[in-house]
């Protein structure tokens, strides 16, 4: 039987170690559960921007990172996902600015309903914006290096057909899942 659990990515290594979890979504395995852990990275993933409703550049296709410089940024929580943030920070200095954080909640939801309330912009995974707030602006950044790997994680010592057979399918649905993602992305 498969069932789907939302574990936040700094978790999911210690969910798989414990058999919590069969199979996990996320951005890296750390060091300490690569003997322990396998991994693949299933696709890369671009950020994107999300601004209010009305912002200056809602109307610009793919904007540059550096044009978010003076901005109030809002990010996910480091808690919850420590290479997000740490590579949207990193993203940030390449492009020549430390961002201006004003807050850092621990739900997406969260991020985009104080986007929406103008309280900053937001840099996020593409995968976000199908939570579809309505008062908010997806825009893609023009920066190509500002992407981050998703990984498929799981244990490496458990023979298990279901997860094996789970695993090809989805590395079978792979460039639909990747054009699907391109597309909404532009």
């Amino acid at each position: 039987m498969l069932s789907i659990k939302d574990i936040e990515p700094v978790r999911q290594p210690s969910a798989l170690a414990n058999r919590e979890i069969d199979i996990g979504f996320t951005r890296s395995v750390p060091a300490e559960f690569r003997k322990t852990l396998r991994s693949e990275i299933y696709f890369s993933e671009p950020i994107v921007a999300v601004l209010p409703r009305g912002h200056a550049l809602e109307d610009t296709d793919a904007i540059q990172l550096t044009q978010l410089s003076q901005e109030r940024i809002i990010l996910y929580a480091r808690e919850g996902a420590p290479e997000l943030f740490d590579a949207i920070i990193a993203m940030c200095r390449k492009a020549k600015f430390s961002p201006n954080i004003v807050d850092a909640p621990r739900l997406w939801q969260s991020v985009l309903t104080m986007v929406e309330a103008a309280e900053g912009v937001a840099l996020v995974p593409a995968c976000v914006q199908h939570l579809r707030s309505k008062g908010v602006s997806f825009r893609a950044l023009r920066d190509k290096k500002c992407r981050l790997d998703v990984v498929l994680a799981w244990r490496q010592s458990d023979p298990d057909a279901i997860r094996d057979g789970f695993l090809n399918l989805l590395r079978k649905s792979r460039p639909d899942i990747e054009r699907a993602m391109q597309e909404s992305t532009g």
